[in-house]
């Protein structure tokens, strides 16, 4: 999808991200990715599993993320690590790919809580930090453009991938499971443009009738219609409407 791929410029490499994080002070506890290469048909395939740490946290996790990611103090204490190791093992999974990655994400929240988490942990390696700011990509804003609910919202991650068919793979709020599904949603985007196109329209529609008014809701949805409009009858809806 040529939208798509203009905004991600195409690298060799996309590697998805998720992270879990504490309720109160957004600090990483677990981390997750999955990466797809760019092969020789200039379409992007899936490597076969994903990485998952968890990650040691100086603050309380909160009763509402436990409940959500079954992560607590137990389970930190016998399988958390450092960030600064946890982030220098990601560095490591990436490999030769590092320096032309782009690094998707869903939503802006993750890429806050890995700067929290930076500023927190200051045994990090922040050439790390600054590489994934830098090349990172928010996929929900760019499908939130396309798909949105009756309210002008962009939907979950789940519900996105409702609308391409496609099942939930995993547990939701497992950061692994969430950074695969990402990718699976991202890959079914590149094949499957026309549901973008479809959807399209009422995301149109929504903008007309709620911030731009009636005569763009008209033409929009006599356009989507597949009918012609004319420029008198632009004209007349405009007389209609700052009459």
């Amino acid at each position: 999808m040529q939208i798509l791929r203009r905004e991600l410029k195409s690298p060799k490499a996309l590697v998805f991200l998720d992270f879990e994080a504490t309720a109160y002070t957004a600090e990483m506890i677990e981390f997750g990715a999955a990466i797809a290469l760019l092969n020789k048909n200039d379409s992007y395939v899936p490597l076969p599993g994903t990485f998952k740490r968890y990650v040691t946290a100086k603050h309380e996790i909160g009763r509402v993320v436990k409940k959500l990611t079954g992560i607590d103090e137990e389970l930190l204490q016998k399988e958390g690590r450092p960030f600064g190791e946890v982030l220098a093992d990601f560095r490591k999974y990436v490999g030769r790919y590092w320096e032309d990655a782009r690094f998707v994400l869903f939503g802006d929240y993750d890429i806050r809580i890995l700067q929290k988490t930076a500023e927190l942990h200051k045994d990090c390696e922040i050439s790390y930090i600054r590489q994934i700011q830098r090349n990172h990509y928010d996929f929900q804003r760019f499908i939130g453009r396309y798909i949105q609910d009756q309210n002008g919202n962009p939907l979950s991650l789940e519900h996105d991938l409702e609308v391409f068919s496609l099942d939930f793979k995993g547990h939701e709020h497992d950061a692994a499971d969430d950074a695969r599904n990402l990718m699976l949603l991202l890959l079914a985007v590149e094949e499957h443009p026309e549901i973008l196109k479809a959807r399209y329209p009422n995301v149109l529609r929504n903008l007309a009738s709620k911030k731009i008014g009636k005569p763009v809701a008209c033409l929009i949805e006599k356009l989507s219609s597949g009918k012609d409009v004319s420029a008198k009858e632009w004209q007349n809806w405009l007389e209609d409407y700052f009459s």
